[in-house]
């Protein structure tokens, strides 16, 4: 049975996901922005997200749909910044 996990929850757990990816794209220089990268970051972003809610008992296929745009948006706008910072 797969835990219900608040959106509170769930937003921390995207900052910390965030905030970690942050630290790879800063490293590489933006590397994962050329030919296909933005897709395996966005893969590894959602890699990390499930195995964060797996921790805490909790099933990302099971998340009710609001939660799950909540994370396809999260991703999104993550990219985007990364984006903007590596342009900057």
């Amino acid at each position: 049975m797969s835990r219900v996990i608040t959106d509170e929850a769930l937003a921390k757990l995207c900052d910390i996901v965030e905030n970690a990816l942050e630290g790879i794209v800063i490293q590489f220089r933006g590397q994962f922005f050329a030919e296909g990268m933005e897709e395996r970051l966005r893969v590894e972003f959602e890699m990390r997200l499930r195995a964060q809610l797996d921790k805490l008992g909790a099933d990302y296929d099971k998340l009710p749909k609001s939660q799950k745009e909540y994370l396809q948006n999260r991703i999104l706008t993550a990219l985007e910044l990364f984006k903007k910072e590596y342009e900057s």
